[in-house]
């Protein structure tokens, strides 16, 4: 991307404030149904920002990305996607599980109805918890097969409460440390929450 073209020439969040995901997509997600009455708030005139990393170091392609979005008038419950996780983190290499964590505690109070587990390809396990009890649990991590998954009851978090995230991961096969990040050669650790408030 230059001044005379649209985009970024590099990794990183929408780089406006304020700014808001209005979904996400990794390999293996499909299509995302939000629930019924729910939705995220698309302000009028506001431009979105589609991040999307390329891999063209083997073989030089065409986009032909695509995005179809449901747009409703209003929507009984508006949600928001929230990001809990740890960052500025560095894994040493040679580890067959190495643990990672951050804590996070909800400012509000709201109605979880989708998660959204996330690492890349060193991950082995991920677990959620909120006030102790288990709300996320990954055993083993598949890069592939990642997608927001939908909890048979929507789970209730009161405003105070403690969301506890846990990530392991593999570096055997490592010979230098492993930084955060957004690239796939690098890791993170987080859920994403699809919450109504």
């Amino acid at each position: 991307a230059s001044p005379s073209q649209p985009g970024y020439t590099c990794f990183g969040g929408a780089q406006v404030s304020p700014s808001s995901i209005v979904t996400v997509w990794a390999p293996g997600t499909g299509v995302t149904f939000f629930p019924p009455g729910t939705g995220i708030l698309l302000p009028a005139n506001r431009k979105l920002v589609l991040q999307m990393h390329y891999n063209t170091a083997a073989v030089a392609g065409t986009d032909r990305t695509a995005i179809d979005l449901d747009l409703e008038p209003t929507v009984t419950s508006p949600a928001q996607i929230l990001a809990v996780g740890a960052t500025g983190f560095s894994i040493p290499p040679g580890e067959d599980s190495y643990p990672v964590s951050a804590s996070y505690t909800a400012p509000l109070g709201g109605t979880i109805h989708l998660v959204y587990p996330h690492m890349h390809k060193r991950g082995e396990t991920l677990r959620l918890n909120r006030n102790g009890s288990c709300l996320v649990d990954v055993p083993r991590w598949n890069f592939g097969w990642q997608q927001f998954f939908r909890s048979s009851t929507p789970i209730a978090v009161g405003s105070g409460d403690q969301l506890d995230v846990t990530c392991t991961y593999d570096t055997q096969l490592d010979t230098n440390p492993i930084p955060s990040g957004e690239g796939t050669d690098e890791e993170m650790c987080g859920v994403g929450l699809y919450v109504t408030l």
